[in-house]
């Protein structure tokens, strides 16, 4: 590929709360990055950058286009480097990120998953010596749910095992994932928790759900998500078809597009199900939010999930909840006072659930007042009173000699300024 884009230096802005130069390593597009699919995926970016004297994204562009440097204020710039896929991303930032890292002198850096981005982030650090914080998005590491999922994620989860020792800091965004990895022999002292928060003022002129909305078994089931294995569709469809003959006016939509989509539909044909399951496809983000405003309770029957973003966005809309116990849903939902937590792939626990949903109305509507109530806690000032004190971490990493993994020590070789974990 063409040379990168060389970014203008970022001046050291005054004020900020932490000397940092931050580079992060994300492997969703600059388009996707920025998208409200992503709940204010580029204003939590904006949060971070406004603390920080500098804060960098590397993104993957068009295969066909040119390196580019977009400044989005508040210290934030994102670059694009040319890419046709995951693996050529990787390829591009081995090659061009060390240099980077260098020219910006970057303070430590981020990437956004635990496999390719991890993999980037150690060879980056190899070469230059900047610590590395790992952002575990959606709890899989150690996880034996995501591993069961496919057999490629068993061994993703085996490359972070072999590149752990090389990260300094692993970011998780649920209490679950903390005790999770705990157990599994990862000390707490390298775990950080920040929780990912919904752009509230996306939800702000949403209207009220009309009066009477839920009473009797009319309601409306909401799911609103990615169609693929991961959220375990099929066990969300075998539960309604369990119970909807007892609640003949309930519906099920299901709002969201992926490879899963044609499969699922002929599932609800099979379950006899289909007048009941609305599939509306993928839908502009604006309509997804009408979708929350006309259900009465939001469904999630993942196998994993760390923060659950459209959990919060229901919980905002005043939904109760009927969840799997995924990471996510085990620190949102309250059995009983936000909702109800089935175990992960227990299709007659979840049915249950949605019994006792649907058979008491009022009792869903206390629980979807709970849901607004609860998502508060997870508010976008707590996020950055969390990353305030992750920052405030890596302000100890930086002058010291970068921490390696666990029980180990980082030593700088003599030849390239390259580091290496060494035993303990």
């Amino acid at each position: 590929m063409s040379s990168p884009a060389t970014p203008t230096p970022a001046a050291s802005a005054p004020g900020r709360t932490y000397p940092l130069r931050l580079l992060s390593i994300s492997f969703y597009g600059a388009g996707a990055a920025a998208s409200t699919q992503f709940s204010g995926a580029l204003g939590r970016q904006r949060d971070y950058s406004d603390t920080v004297e500098d804060y960098l994204m590397v993104v993957p562009g068009p295969a066909d286009g040119q390196s580019e440097v977009i400044d989005h204020g508040s210290g934030l710039r994102v670059m694009t480097l040319p890419a046709s896929g995951h693996l050529s991303f990787l390829r591009a930032v081995v090659a061009h990120v060390p240099a980077l890292a260098r020219r910006e002198r970057t303070s430590a850096l981020l990437v956004d998953n635990t496999h390719l981005a991890t993999l980037a982030g150690a060879v980056v650090k190899w070469r230059t010596g900047v610590p590395l914080i790992v952002n575990s998005m959606a709890d899989m590491p150690y996880n034996p749910h995501y591993e069961l999922e496919r057999r490629s994620n068993g061994l993703k989860n085996a490359l972070f095992r072999l590149l752990l020792p090389w990260v300094d800091l692993l970011r998780v965004s649920t209490q679950a994932e903390v005790e999770r990895l705990t157990q599994a022999g990862v000390p707490e002292e390298r775990l950080h928790l920040l929780h990912f928060y919904v752009d509230e003022a996306q939800f702000a002129e949403a209207p009220e759900r009309s009066e009477g909305a839920g009473e009797g078994a009319g309601m409306t089931l909401l799911f609103v998500g990615r169609l693929g294995s991961q959220k375990d569709i099929p066990v969300l469809l075998a539960s309604f078809a369990q119970v909807a003959p007892e609640f003949p006016e309930a519906t099920l939509r299901i709002v969201g597009g992926g490879p899963d989509s044609e499969r699922l539909a002929a599932r609800a044909r099979e379950l006899g199900i289909e007048e009941r399951v609305v599939f509306t496809g993928a839908i502009p983000y604006e309509r997804v939010i009408e979708e929350y405003r006309s259900a009465d309770a939001f469904v999630i029957s993942s196998l994993y999930e760390g923060t659950c973003m459209v959990l919060h966005e229901a919980a905002l809309m005043g939904l109760p909840i009927i969840a799997t116990e995924f990471a996510g849903a085990k620190d949102f939902v309250r059995d009983g006072v936000e909702g109800y937590l089935a175990p992960i792939r227990d299709v007659d626990a979840f049915a249950a659930a949605l019994r006792k949903l649907l058979a008491d109305p009022a009792k869903a509507r206390e629980m979807g007042a709970a849901s607004r109530e609860r998502v508060q806690a997870f508010s976008r000032a707590s996020a950055r009173r969390e990353w305030d004190a992750l920052c405030a971490r890596i302000v100890g990493l930086v002058p010291a000699t970068p921490a390696a993994g666990q029980g180990g020590e980082t030593s700088r070789t003599e030849q390239g300024g390259e580091t290496s974990p060494k035993a303990g």
